[in-house]
């Protein structure tokens, strides 16, 4: 390995200033109790807990002895375990000299740009000379966390061959780092859990607006809680009230019987299952599910939702793990037989397949991967290291469009094996297009161990990537990995995902969970250029744990989605984030409200696309309400919908910014938001004609446009044709910041816009 000798200058209790804010990381107490750290280690390593992302400047270690060397190595995140087990380098290891005899304090400046911005990294000492040492405090130190199936994070670490050995002691070493913090818009995140009364777990979560009062509603492990936020700005337990009674391993709102009412499915454990059916005046009768075996479904992991047999009824898809590892308990595909209850029809999917059928599941989801107007399914399966040999790769079941499917995961670059006998611990799956192109990707978690990653005995595991739907380049049904791409930084214990714009720019970003203890969750933001930056630090929710998954949905209609997991809601508090809208489905007959659509949105350059599954990851519901961050846009230029299984396509035309609509199939729209008519002002940027849409009646406003700077600038003409005002400009108008300005009846208005360049 490659060493880099640098010169090193000597400190005595000397404060560096830097230009830019700088934090100071230590283990120990400054010029506390030191004695020196001997031993014959072939690495010494200090853990630090990062508590700012920032740029590596400065390394301080406290010596004492004799005048010698050190070789100085840095790791990052190492996948978030307690020591180092990845050993992957951030810089070029540097040799370390120190000069002289006795105490004194050596710094080492950084001579590469190397940037933190996770939960820990690790300095490390190895090739030490004789007689030269490093401080550590003799004082015991409590570990910075504990538990029981995630260790203990001590903060110094010594290796003497392959033996790890921990200490309750820490190395005298200071960490100087720059603050950095993310240059994208980052939405900052604030607890309401207990400001809003939300009540209880996080691992089976559904959301949707049962009361159809605008606001959704939360259905957590059989308690239904009222988004009451319009009134009392409080969710309201009506669990009781309504009766509801049960332990369920799973709850959705799915419209079983089809009469647009959103009923609750209960899938229990250790009993039958039912569903409460909603007379749509807030009453549900309770029903007996008699098609669903009792106890058929102990283990119960994953749930969908989709019309598979194209009838108009919608049908469920189970998968379980196990009740004795590893062997797990089997999937079920469950059909509507249009009298509120289920056929067991699992042999359409696993009729010569038992190690499918039997594999320990993960997660599930809808998707239609061809865009061909029929849901297919998505099944992660989690290979054990007990089950590496029998346990097969995930499943994808291309819809046939005659009510049979066909496993195709082996032609399509998901899930590879890439060691002899050891494939994808898969953890969560959520289907979006990231890409904006059209097509659904796939954001797949895996829990995967660091022994591993590097081919231990010829074995190997994938970590958490996506995989790029590439049908629209090729016409055939291929993905490709982009784990050397996308900026998703390895963490061995992933769990559940999450897809959502919450900065409003057009682009997904996700958030991810973990299991074991001393595992926190993250949150990425996608770039322009389709990668992701680990924001989980500037969203106010660093060192949040959340159990196996997560959701985002819009609880206060503001337009941000906010996040709920592990039984805590989050609000967004982003105030620089973009426009958006939200559209909602409604079919004439049958699947009313149209799982399984397609709603493609054209925003300027960019096509949005979002498809309305129910159902994803481990046992978590989003909302019948599609989600579109615009950016900038005032207005989104057309929207398509493409309804499921009817071959059916329906165009809509200019739909305004910060506004819910319902979309019906026979082409008309409703505005279900409470300030429909508000001002509504774009294209933004603007070339040379500027639009407002507002009904002010008879009584025309006065438009009055400035440059950046306050002057005039004159408007041609102003042609009025309907609700829409045209201001047109002078073509020659030059590039840069404008204000428009509206006055009407003593009221006034104003507008930032940008005009672009030629």
């Amino acid at each position: 390995m490659k060493r880099l000798l640098i010169t090193i200058f000597l400190i005595f209790n000397v404060l560096i200033i830097l230009a830019a804010p700088i934090d100071t990381i230590r283990n120990h107490i400054p010029d506390g109790n030191l004695i020196n750290h001997a031993g014959n280690f072939d690495w010494r390593v200090s853990r630090f807990d990062l508590r700012n992302p920032g740029i590596l400047k400065n390394i301080i270690f406290t010596m004492d002895g004799s005048p010698g060397s050190f070789t100085l190595r840095t790791f990052g995140q190492e996948g978030g375990t307690a020591f180092p087990q990845i050993e992957s380098d951030l810089m070029t290891p540097i040799v370390v000299e120190k000069i002289n005899n006795g105490l004194e304090k050596v710094n080492v400046t950084i001579p590469e740009e190397v940037y933190l911005n996770n939960n820990q990294f690790f300095i490390v000492i190895e090739n030490i000379s004789e007689g030269t040492f490093i401080k550590f405090e003799i004082n015991a130190k409590t570990p910075y966390c504990t538990s029981s199936n995630g260790g203990n994070y001590f903060y110094l670490y010594n290796r003497r061959g392959s033996d790890w050995f921990s200490s309750n002691r820490a190395l005298a070493i200071d960490v100087l780092i720059e603050r950095k913090t993310s240059d994208l818009i980052v939405p900052f995140l604030e607890d309401v859990t207990d400001t809003l009364d939300i009540i209880g777990g996080g691992n089976r979560l559904a959301i949707a607006d049962y009361n159809n009062d605008g606001y959704d509603d939360i259905l957590t492990s059989g308690r239904l809680l009222k988004n009451d936020f319009k009134n009392s700005r409080k969710f309201v337990d009506m669990t009781q009230e309504l009766s509801l009674k049960g332990s369920p391993l799973a709850n959705l709102f799915v419209d079983i019987d089809n009469d647009k009412d959103l009923d609750l499915l209960f899938l229990e454990v250790g009993d039958s299952s039912f569903i409460y059916l909603n007379n749509g005046q807030g009453i549900f009768e309770k029903k007996f599910i008699a098609g669903i075996p009792i106890n058929s479904l102990n283990a119960l992991n994953a749930v969908s939702i989709s019309d598979v047999n194209n009838d108009g009824y919608l049908d469920l898809f189970v998968g379980q793990l196990w009740s004795n590892y590893p062997n797990a308990l089997s999937k079920y595909l469950f059909i509507n037989n249009k009298q509120n209850d289920f056929v067991d029809q699992s042999d359409i999917l696993y009729a010569d397949q038992n190690n499918l059928k039997n594999a320990p599941c993960r997660g599930s989801q809808f998707v239609d991967i061809n865009n061909d107007g029929y849901s297919d399914l998505y099944v992660s399966n989690y290979v054990t290291t007990a089950s590496k040999i029998t346990s097969p790769r995930d499943e994808l079941w291309l819809n046939n469009q005659n009510g049979s499917f066909t496993n195709v995961i082996h032609q399509t670059g998901i899930d590879t094996t890439i060691g002899p006998s050891f494939w994808n611990m898969s953890s969560g799956c959520q289907w979006g297009d990231y890409n904006n192109d059209g097509f659904m990707d796939l954001l797949a978690s895996c829990l995967s161990h660091p022994r591993f990653m590097n081919g231990n005995n010829g074995e190997y595991t994938n970590p958490t990537t996506i995989y790029q739907n590439n049908y629209g380049v090729n016409h055939t049904i291929k993905f490709e990995n982009k784990k050397d791409d996308h900026g998703i930084q390895y963490e061995e214990t992933h769990g559940g995902v999450s897809w959502g714009d919450i900065n409003n720019d057009g682009l997904l970003d996700f958030f991810i969970s973990t299991y074991y203890g001393c595992r926190y969750n993250d949150i990425y933001i996608q770039k322009k250029d389709h990668t992701f930056e680990l924001v989980t630090w500037e969203s106010g929710v660093h060192e949040q744990r959340g159990d196996q998954d997560g959701l985002w949905f819009d609880f206060d209609n503001d337009g941000k989605l906010d996040l709920l997991t592990s039984g805590k809601l989050f609000k967004n508090n982003s105030e620089n984030s973009g426009n958006y809208v939200f559209l909602q489905l409604e079919s004439s007959n049958e699947n009313l409200h149209a799982v399984g659509a397609k709603i493609i949105a054209f925003v300027g350059d960019q096509k949005i696309t979002r498809e309305l599954s129910i159902g994803h990851g481990q046992k978590m519901q989003t909302s019948y309400k599609l989600h579109f961050g615009i950016g900038l846009n005032q207005v989104i230029d057309s929207v398509r919908v493409i309804w499921p299984n009817k071959h059916k396509t329906t165009l809509y035309s200019k739909l305004f910014a910060n506004n819910h609509y319902l979309l019906k199939d026979d082409g008309s729209i409703i505005s279900s938001n409470e300030n429909s008519n508000k001002t509504v002002v774009y294209p933004n940027p603007f070339k040379d004609k500027i639009i407002v849409n507002k009904n002010w009646g008879d009584n025309q406003p006065e438009f009055l446009l400035q440059n950046e700077v306050g002057q005039k600038i004159q408007i041609f003409k102003i042609t009025k044709n309907g609700i829409n005002y045209e201001i047109e400009l002078d073509k020659g108008l030059a590039a840069g910041n404008y204000i428009l300005k509206i006055n009407h009846e003593g009221e006034s208005q104003s507008f930032k816009l940008v005009r672009f360049e030629e």
